[in-house]
């Protein structure tokens, strides 16, 4: 989807600098003035060579789907705590041991500890002794648009393949109302 729009927007921004370079080129040719000045069209591109998406547009998506998320993991006995922060555009949820949506993004940020074979070495105060850890994740902001993938398969290790879970999840559309404005909708689309 977002190649997509990517792509649309690539040809609608080339469009546009086309368009003002005829603009120009017609302006001077009609003033009877030479055109003085050139201008070379590029491409804003990624570091892997792939087009960028125009800093208007991006900034459009952003503002109705980005939110803020860190990722930490904590240590249960020094409380040494290692975090990284980074932005997204979906949160993606397990719905196989949840029945409603919103017990699915409880599961999703409740802490998964590590214990007994699963501990943790990354604790710089604790090295070299694996320990306990607490692991999870923190929304430290909300887009205005929250976009949810529902993981509706698990990997099943004795047949070495994924399937597809069948049990029902209900969607809840949850409205609250401040002074001047509507905090959360739900709209879903399930294919």
């Amino acid at each position: 989807m977002f190649d997509a729009l990517e792509k649309t927007l690539e040809k609608a921004e080339k469009e546009k600098l086309k368009r003002e370079l005829q603009l120009q080129a017609a302006a001077a040719a009609a003033s009877g003035a030479p055109a003085t000045a050139t201008a070379t069209a590029t491409v804003p591109t990624t570091t892997q060579g792939a087009p960028a998406i125009a800093t208007p547009h991006l900034s459009l998506i952003n503002q109705l789907y980005q939110g803020q998320m860190t990722d930490y993991i904590s240590c249960m006995s020094c409380g040494y705590s290692r975090e990284h922060t980074d932005v997204y555009l979906d949160v993606s949820v397990d719905i196989g041991r949840s029945t409603t949506l919103e017990h699915a993004l409880s599961e999703f940020v409740t802490p998964e500890i590590l214990d007994k074979d699963n501990r943790w070495g990354g604790c710089i105060n604790c090295k070299p002794t694996k320990v306990e850890a607490r692991k999870g994740f923190k929304f430290l902001s909300l887009p205005q648009i929250l976009c949810v993938q529902l993981k509706r398969f698990v990997y099943d290790p004795n047949a070495m393949n994924r399937v597809k879970l069948h049990s029902k999840c209900m969607l809840c559309c949850s409205y609250r109302y401040t002074a001047s404005q509507m905090i959360c909708v739900v709209f879903v689309l399930i294919i």
